[in-house]
């Protein structure tokens, strides 16, 4: 194959996606689009590979060049409309997600006694709660602050 042919780099492309390897099909989609940005099966081929790779969106801005360059591809729009599919149901998974996290970080307000003051915090990415306490009693407590990682699953009575 000739460095940067745009045709080779796209059939190859296709070889890929055929045998269930996206990942080096969107590689070669990128190389033969560097040398032929407008290239409609080039642009339709990257286009499956980032959907198979669940990049949506950016799968999405492709099929939409695809049909800017070629209104009547068939093949484009049906992408399309199941890129829009996809992208709703990602959306949706992902707001799920942050609700819950914000509802379980709701759940740790700072707790504040008489004789300590105790700050709790929690982290979303290790799902541990970390709790800090600082003494208000004598000077060497108030000295002794340290975080202390809790199991969120222990603090909600789960383990």
């Amino acid at each position: 194959m000739r460095p940067k042919d745009p045709v080779a780099l796209g059939n190859r492309a296709q070889a890929y996606l055929n045998c269930d390897k996206p990942i080096e099909a969107e590689a070669d989609c990128n190389e033969a689009l560097s040398v032929a940005p407008d290239t409609v099966k080039v642009l339709y081929r990257r286009a499956v590979a980032r959907k198979l790779l669940g990049r949506y969106a950016e799968a999405s801005i492709d099929v939409d060049r695809v049909l800017l360059l070629d209104s009547r591809n068939r093949l484009a729009a049906n992408l399309r409309s199941e890129l829009t599919q996809l992208n709703a149901q990602q959306r949706e998974k992902e707001l799920k997600a942050l609700s819950a996290a914000a509802m379980k970080a709701a759940v740790y307000e700072p707790v504040i006694s008489t004789s300590a003051r105790v700050e709790e915090r929690y982290d979303a990415e290790d799902l541990m709660l970390l709790r800090k306490q600082s003494g208000s009693g004598s000077s060497q407590q108030a000295q002794e602050e340290q975080w202390i990682d809790v199991p969120v699953n222990y603090v909600l009575g789960l383990e």
